[in-house]
Protein backbone atom coordinates (compact mmCIF):
# COMPACT_ATOMS: atom_id res chain seq x y z
CA UNK A 1 0.00 0.00 0.00
CA UNK A 2 3.10 2.23 0.87
CA UNK A 3 4.08 2.08 -2.53
CA UNK A 4 0.54 2.58 -4.40
CA UNK A 5 0.64 5.37 -2.51
CA UNK A 6 4.17 6.55 -3.37
CA UNK A 7 2.39 6.01 -7.11
CA UNK A 8 -0.28 8.27 -6.80
CA UNK A 9 1.29 10.76 -4.80
CA UNK A 10 4.09 10.22 -8.13
CA UNK A 11 1.48 11.20 -10.66
CA UNK A 12 0.10 14.68 -8.55
CA UNK A 13 -3.13 12.50 -8.15
CA UNK A 14 -5.10 14.52 -5.54
CA UNK A 15 -7.07 11.91 -3.16
CA UNK A 16 -7.74 12.09 0.33
CA UNK A 17 -5.08 8.86 1.37
CA UNK A 18 -5.45 9.35 5.19
CA UNK A 19 -9.19 8.90 4.78
CA UNK A 20 -9.99 6.12 2.25
CA UNK A 21 -13.15 5.09 1.27
CA UNK A 22 -14.10 1.68 1.95
CA UNK A 23 -17.78 0.65 1.48
CA UNK A 24 -16.89 -2.03 4.44
CA UNK A 25 -16.69 0.18 7.08
CA UNK A 26 -20.16 0.96 8.95
CA UNK A 27 -19.53 4.84 9.13
CA UNK A 28 -20.17 4.33 5.46
CA UNK A 29 -23.05 1.46 5.20
CA UNK A 30 -24.54 4.17 7.88
CA UNK A 31 -24.31 7.05 5.38
CA UNK A 32 -26.18 5.39 2.98
CA UNK A 33 -29.29 4.25 5.14
CA UNK A 34 -29.63 7.60 6.07
CA UNK A 35 -29.38 8.98 2.46
CA UNK A 36 -32.40 6.35 1.85
CA UNK A 37 -34.22 7.47 4.57
CA UNK A 38 -34.15 11.12 3.96
CA UNK A 39 -35.06 10.43 0.63
CA UNK A 40 -38.36 7.92 1.49
CA UNK A 41 -39.28 10.65 4.25
CA UNK A 42 -39.50 13.17 1.61
CA UNK A 43 -41.41 10.64 -0.73
CA UNK A 44 -38.26 10.60 -3.43
CA UNK A 45 -37.88 6.68 -3.26
CA UNK A 46 -40.61 4.60 -4.79
CA UNK A 47 -40.74 0.98 -6.20
CA UNK A 48 -41.39 0.31 -10.24
CA UNK A 49 -40.11 -1.76 -12.25
CA UNK A 50 -36.99 -1.15 -15.22
CA UNK A 51 -35.61 -3.29 -17.92
CA UNK A 52 -32.56 -4.44 -17.97
CA UNK A 53 -30.01 -6.32 -19.35
CA UNK A 54 -29.86 -10.15 -18.35
CA UNK A 55 -27.56 -13.20 -18.25
CA UNK A 56 -29.27 -16.61 -18.89
CA UNK A 57 -26.30 -18.10 -17.52
CA UNK A 58 -25.48 -16.86 -14.45
CA UNK A 59 -29.23 -15.34 -13.86
CA UNK A 60 -28.65 -11.92 -12.46
CA UNK A 61 -28.59 -8.46 -14.18
CA UNK A 62 -25.85 -6.99 -15.91
CA UNK A 63 -24.31 -3.67 -14.68
CA UNK A 64 -23.83 -0.63 -17.29
CA UNK A 65 -19.98 -0.80 -17.05
CA UNK A 66 -20.82 -4.56 -17.79
CA UNK A 67 -22.25 -3.81 -21.03
CA UNK A 68 -19.88 -0.75 -21.95
CA UNK A 69 -17.35 -2.91 -21.78
CA UNK A 70 -18.93 -5.28 -24.65
CA UNK A 71 -20.19 -8.22 -22.69
CA UNK A 72 -21.19 -11.42 -24.61
CA UNK A 73 -23.51 -14.20 -23.20
CA UNK A 74 -21.01 -17.33 -23.07
CA UNK A 75 -24.23 -19.31 -23.87
CA UNK A 76 -23.41 -18.32 -27.10
CA UNK A 77 -19.91 -17.08 -27.61
CA UNK A 78 -17.15 -18.92 -25.27
CA UNK A 79 -15.17 -16.43 -23.26
CA UNK A 80 -11.61 -17.14 -21.95
CA UNK A 81 -10.68 -15.26 -19.20
CA UNK A 82 -7.23 -14.71 -17.42
CA UNK A 83 -6.80 -16.57 -14.19
CA UNK A 84 -3.98 -17.64 -11.40
CA UNK A 85 -3.58 -20.32 -8.96
CA UNK A 86 -2.97 -19.52 -5.40
CA UNK A 87 -1.49 -21.65 -1.91
CA UNK A 88 -3.61 -20.16 0.87
CA UNK A 89 -1.65 -21.65 3.87
CA UNK A 90 -4.32 -24.07 6.47
CA UNK A 91 -3.88 -23.39 10.12
CA UNK A 92 -5.42 -26.90 11.00
CA UNK A 93 -3.41 -28.80 8.66
CA UNK A 94 0.45 -28.86 9.13
CA UNK A 95 2.35 -27.64 5.81
CA UNK A 96 -0.75 -28.34 4.15
CA UNK A 97 -1.93 -25.30 1.50
CA UNK A 98 -5.51 -24.55 -0.12
CA UNK A 99 -5.12 -24.13 -3.31
CA UNK A 100 -7.27 -21.78 -4.69
CA UNK A 101 -8.11 -20.32 -8.89
CA UNK A 102 -9.63 -16.60 -9.39
CA UNK A 103 -10.00 -14.43 -12.18
CA UNK A 104 -10.18 -11.71 -9.86
CA UNK A 105 -6.70 -11.55 -8.13
CA UNK A 106 -6.84 -7.71 -7.29
CA UNK A 107 -9.29 -8.81 -4.72
CA UNK A 108 -7.10 -11.29 -2.67
CA UNK A 109 -5.74 -8.30 -0.97
CA UNK A 110 -8.67 -8.28 1.10
CA UNK A 111 -9.67 -12.22 0.69
CA UNK A 112 -11.68 -12.46 3.52
CA UNK A 113 -12.50 -16.33 2.90
CA UNK A 114 -12.82 -19.37 0.95
CA UNK A 115 -15.90 -20.90 -0.60
CA UNK A 116 -15.97 -25.27 -1.56
CA UNK A 117 -18.98 -27.33 -2.32
CA UNK A 118 -19.69 -29.70 0.22
CA UNK A 119 -20.77 -31.93 -2.40
CA UNK A 120 -17.24 -32.03 -4.41
CA UNK A 121 -15.06 -34.54 -3.77
CA UNK A 122 -11.23 -33.18 -2.39
CA UNK A 123 -7.96 -34.53 -2.20
CA UNK A 124 -4.72 -33.93 0.11
CA UNK A 125 -1.96 -34.37 -2.18
CA UNK A 126 2.03 -34.83 -1.38
CA UNK A 127 3.75 -32.82 -3.73
CA UNK A 128 7.37 -31.26 -3.95
CA UNK A 129 7.84 -27.55 -3.22
CA UNK A 130 8.00 -25.59 -6.29
CA UNK A 131 8.37 -22.15 -7.35
CA UNK A 132 8.11 -20.27 -10.84
CA UNK A 133 11.31 -18.90 -11.64
CA UNK A 134 10.38 -17.39 -15.41
CA UNK A 135 6.99 -16.76 -16.50
CA UNK A 136 6.11 -14.84 -20.11
CA UNK A 137 2.58 -14.19 -20.89
CA UNK A 138 0.60 -13.91 -24.42
CA UNK A 139 -2.21 -11.31 -22.36
CA UNK A 140 -4.04 -10.86 -25.71
CA UNK A 141 -4.26 -14.72 -26.42
CA UNK A 142 -4.80 -16.31 -22.90
CA UNK A 143 -1.72 -18.29 -23.25
CA UNK A 144 1.83 -18.99 -21.84
CA UNK A 145 4.56 -18.78 -23.66
CA UNK A 146 7.32 -19.33 -21.18
CA UNK A 147 7.20 -20.98 -17.87
CA UNK A 148 9.57 -22.83 -15.90
CA UNK A 149 8.93 -24.77 -12.53
CA UNK A 150 11.71 -25.06 -10.22
CA UNK A 151 11.69 -27.90 -7.36
CA UNK A 152 13.09 -27.90 -3.59
CA UNK A 153 14.11 -30.51 -2.19
CA UNK A 154 11.48 -30.84 -0.16
CA UNK A 155 7.91 -31.65 -0.44
CA UNK A 156 4.31 -30.30 1.24
CA UNK A 157 0.35 -30.93 1.16
CA UNK A 158 -2.08 -29.17 -1.34
CA UNK A 159 -5.59 -29.74 -1.39
CA UNK A 160 -7.92 -29.80 -4.43
CA UNK A 161 -11.29 -30.48 -6.10
CA UNK A 162 -10.82 -34.34 -6.80
CA UNK A 163 -12.10 -33.67 -10.73
CA UNK A 164 -9.84 -31.20 -11.65
CA UNK A 165 -6.40 -32.64 -9.81
CA UNK A 166 -5.49 -34.46 -13.26
CA UNK A 167 -5.82 -31.21 -15.02
CA UNK A 168 -3.73 -29.33 -12.58
CA UNK A 169 -0.86 -31.80 -12.36
CA UNK A 170 -0.65 -32.07 -16.45
CA UNK A 171 -0.04 -27.68 -16.40
CA UNK A 172 2.23 -27.97 -13.80
CA UNK A 173 4.07 -31.07 -14.80
CA UNK A 174 5.06 -32.86 -11.48
CA UNK A 175 4.03 -35.79 -10.00
CA UNK A 176 2.03 -36.45 -7.05
CA UNK A 177 0.43 -38.85 -3.86
CA UNK A 178 -2.93 -38.79 -3.13
CA UNK A 179 -3.41 -38.93 1.19
CA UNK A 180 -6.45 -38.57 1.59
CA UNK A 181 -9.89 -38.20 -0.14
CA UNK A 182 -12.83 -35.94 1.62
CA UNK A 183 -16.31 -34.32 0.63
CA UNK A 184 -15.98 -30.83 0.60
CA UNK A 185 -18.51 -30.25 3.92
CA UNK A 186 -15.52 -31.89 5.60
CA UNK A 187 -13.54 -28.60 5.33
CA UNK A 188 -16.22 -26.47 6.82
CA UNK A 189 -14.98 -23.56 8.97
CA UNK A 190 -11.34 -24.66 8.65
CA UNK A 191 -9.14 -21.93 9.28
CA UNK A 192 -6.12 -20.53 7.00
CA UNK A 193 -3.72 -17.82 6.74
CA UNK A 194 -4.52 -14.90 4.53
CA UNK A 195 -2.12 -13.51 2.14
CA UNK A 196 0.05 -10.54 2.99
CA UNK A 197 0.31 -11.26 6.58
CA UNK A 198 2.99 -10.68 7.19
CA UNK A 199 2.42 -7.29 5.97
CA UNK A 200 -0.85 -6.47 7.36
CA UNK A 201 -0.75 -8.70 10.69
CA UNK A 202 -2.05 -6.06 12.89
CA UNK A 203 -5.37 -5.57 10.86
CA UNK A 204 -5.48 -9.07 10.08
CA UNK A 205 -5.70 -9.85 13.73
CA UNK A 206 -7.94 -6.99 14.71
CA UNK A 207 -10.51 -8.22 11.97
CA UNK A 208 -10.04 -11.67 13.27
CA UNK A 209 -11.10 -10.11 16.87
CA UNK A 210 -13.76 -8.47 15.19
CA UNK A 211 -15.33 -11.33 13.29
CA UNK A 212 -15.47 -14.83 14.13
CA UNK A 213 -15.92 -16.06 10.57
CA UNK A 214 -13.13 -14.25 8.65
CA UNK A 215 -10.62 -16.30 6.85
CA UNK A 216 -12.01 -19.69 7.02
CA UNK A 217 -13.72 -22.06 4.74
CA UNK A 218 -17.39 -21.78 3.73
CA UNK A 219 -19.64 -23.58 2.15
CA UNK A 220 -21.79 -23.32 -1.29
CA UNK A 221 -23.26 -25.75 -4.05
CA UNK A 222 -24.66 -22.53 -5.52
CA UNK A 223 -21.08 -21.04 -6.55
CA UNK A 224 -18.50 -23.58 -6.98
CA UNK A 225 -18.17 -26.15 -9.15
CA UNK A 226 -15.77 -28.64 -11.03
CA UNK A 227 -17.42 -27.46 -14.58
CA UNK A 228 -15.67 -23.54 -14.64
CA UNK A 229 -12.93 -23.56 -12.51
CA UNK A 230 -14.71 -21.96 -9.28
CA UNK A 231 -14.14 -25.64 -7.04
CA UNK A 232 -12.25 -23.27 -4.51
CA UNK A 233 -13.28 -19.71 -4.88
CA UNK A 234 -11.76 -17.14 -2.86
CA UNK A 235 -14.47 -14.12 -1.44
CA UNK A 236 -13.57 -10.73 -0.20
CA UNK A 237 -15.78 -8.64 1.18
CA UNK A 238 -19.34 -9.56 -0.38
CA UNK A 239 -20.74 -13.13 0.30
CA UNK A 240 -20.71 -14.18 -2.39
CA UNK A 241 -18.44 -13.08 -2.16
Amino acid sequence: MNEFTKFYEDMAHWQDIDNPYLPIKNEFIERVWEALAKGYENKLIYKEKKPVWWCPHCQTSLSKQEIDLGYEDPLYKKEISNAIYVKLKSKDMGNTYYIVWTTTPWTLLYNLGIMVNPEIKYVKIKVPKIYVEELELDYNNHKIIKMNIKRENDYEYWIVAKDILEKLMNKLNIEYEIIDEFYGKDLEFKEYEPLFYDELKDYIEKLKSERSGVFRVWLSKEYVNTQEGYWFSPFSSRLWF
